[in-house]
């Protein structure tokens, strides 16, 4: 049972951790103090069940203690607090771990007792008292002890400060609770039944179901003590068993699940898709913003490059002339010098409607990711993964992804460019000499037929204009690609950079906040193993 109960608690502690890893400690206080206490009390636990008797002044605590002993345990008084102190009436030979648990509980007044073999009674100070170091008292211990008997005065059975101060906050642990009308002996027949059955509806009130009301009278002005043998039965058939203490243990920790659920958000384990649902937002960003940096002009840009590589690389010798003579004045005019296609700039980039739109996917889902998760785990999200953290998060990520892809690639030449070459240079040749040849007459003319040294330059001129065009269509093909190709490297470097400086954390988070309904999911299915609650 101990290793059992050691379970439960142990899940406990790991859902407190998990909670703390995601929020630090502040509020998280008196969830753990829960625990802890629980804790203690496991390590004191033997086959003794504690048992408090709590209530107002004058509504008879002390005396029905004495009742219940057979003798006077405990001095009664009906005008002023009269208990200030808690005193424990327990069995002669107290097992070690009830001496132990009432040490730690700072209890020092003791009754030796021979009527019950398991069961250990507490007198609490009045919790109405004008003392406020006795109410704190009071506060202190309940939540230690294993079962409350709340005695009620007929004249103050309505008290405000024990029904809303005490019992609605404690209506968890209504299995753990025996109620005992006294002085029973004050009220006629008829008004007895009514005060019994008004009690019995202001406790219901309070979120107790279906109370059980035990009438007495502890001390009466006359004759024997009055329905102490119905309480001795009560106490008997509920608390003489070790399970009315696990059960306040069990209680304890399903409530301080409750308290973390509601203090965390962690209550709902609903799938939140976000793999899936980021990976397309991830890569439609990394998409909008490769398009920003491989931008229409630089496109443009590399085509001009692509087309100036072909006529360098495939042109006569005349073009290669003519590119050398003025390929400095024309590359600069088309920004392809030395320095190469020249970039968007980061500031450039960052800017403007479109960098919104184009960061867009990101920011709409972590939005929705951290309504859809709600609670304070939702407001983490939103404040981790503000506007204005995501924004600059999001520019690290574009220029670290910009600077991974590194420039622009340069466009590479195709094989056949230098044949294309060659045949110009042929087709130099034949028009040079064609012209020659009709310029001094060489050849001569025939009557009637075209002039053969024209038509051949004519017809060589053609044909290098249209390898000419080919080339250089050919080059802004490929300088195309290359583009290409770039905004491809740009996209993957872009969409790697998000992943590191915002997918990891918001998975990170996201995988704590699994964990934390993991544990609170063992918590309860420890808690259940036990059949409670």
């Amino acid at each position: 049972m101990r290793r059992d109960v050691d379970s439960v608690l142990d899940a406990l502690d790991l859902a407190v951790g998990s909670a703390a890893e995601l929020f630090g400690t502040d509020g998280l206080d008196h969830i753990a103090e829960i625990g802890r206490n629980a804790r203690r009390r496991v390590g004191f636990l033997g086959e003794t069940v504690v048992v408090a008797l709590a209530g107002g002044t004058g509504s008879g605590k002390s005396s029905t203690l004495n009742a219940v002993a057979g003798e006077k345990v405990a001095q009664a008084g009906v005008v002023r607090p009269t208990t200030d102190h808690p005193l424990a009436w327990i069995p002669a030979n107290p097992e070690p771990g009830l001496t132990r648990l009432l040490d730690d509980l700072k209890i020092q007044d003791r009754v030796g007792h021979n009527r019950f073999e398991h069961l250990a009674v507490i007198d609490l100070p009045d919790m109405d008292s004008y003392d406020e170091a006795n109410v704190a008292e009071v506060k202190r211990l309940i939540p230690r002890i294993d079962a409350i008997i709340w005695v009620f005065d007929p004249l103050k059975y309505n008290d405000r400060s024990i029904h809303i101060g005490f019992l609605r906050t404690l209506v968890a642990y209504q299995s753990q609770f025996l109620f005992v009308l006294n002085h029973a002996d004050r009220l006629a027949p008829t008004d007895l039944e009514a005060v019994t059955n008004d009690l019995w509806k202001s406790l219901v009130a309070d979120g107790i179901t279906d109370p059980e009301v035990i009438v007495t009278a502890a001390a009466p002005d006359w004759g024997p003590p009055q329905g102490i043998d119905d309480l001795e039965a009560a106490l008997h058939s509920r608390f003489e068993d070790k399970q009315a203490a696990v059960r306040k243990l069990i209680t304890d920790v399903q409530q301080a699940a409750t308290a973390l659920e509601a203090a965390t958000g962690g209550r709902s384990a609903g799938s939140l898709g976000f793999n899936d649902r980021w990976d397309v937002a991830r890569s439609s960003a990394a998409q909008r913003l490769a398009a920003r940096v491989v931008d229409p002009v630089v496109r443009s840009g590399l085509a001009q490059l692509g087309e100036h590589i072909a006529v360098s690389e495939g042109a006569g010798p005349i073009a290669r002339l003519i590119a050398k003579l003025r390929g400095g004045t024309i590359a600069r005019s088309l920004g392809l010098g030395e320095e190469g296609v020249a970039l968007p700039t980061t500031t450039d980039l960052v800017a403007g409607a479109g960098w919104l739109d184009a960061v867009k996917p990101i920011t709409d889902l972590t939005t929705d990711i951290s309504v859809d998760v709600g609670g304070r785990m939702g407001a983490k999200l939103r404040e981790d993964y503000s506007p204005d953290r995501l924004d600059g998060e999001l520019r690290d990520a574009v220029v670290a992804g910009q600077s991974a892809a590194g420039a622009p690639p340069e466009p590479r030449p195709l094989d056949w460019w230098r044949w294309a070459r060659h045949a110009q240079t042929g087709l130099t040749v034949v028009v040079t000499l064609a012209l020659v040849a009709a310029v001094f007459g060489l050849g001569g003319f025939e009557a009637g037929s075209w002039p053969v040294a024209p038509v051949v330059a004519a017809a060589g001129i053609v044909v290098a204009l249209v390898v000419s065009g080919v080339v250089r269509g050919s080059g802004r093909a490929v300088g195309q690609r290359a583009a290409e190709e770039y905004r491809v490297r740009v996209e993957a470097e872009l969409s790697e950079a998000i992943e590191r400086r915002v997918g990891t954390p918001l998975k990170r988070d996201l995988r704590a906040r699994g964990e934390l309904i993991a544990a609170l999911a063992t918590v309860r299915i420890e808690a259940a193993a036990f059949g409670a609650g």
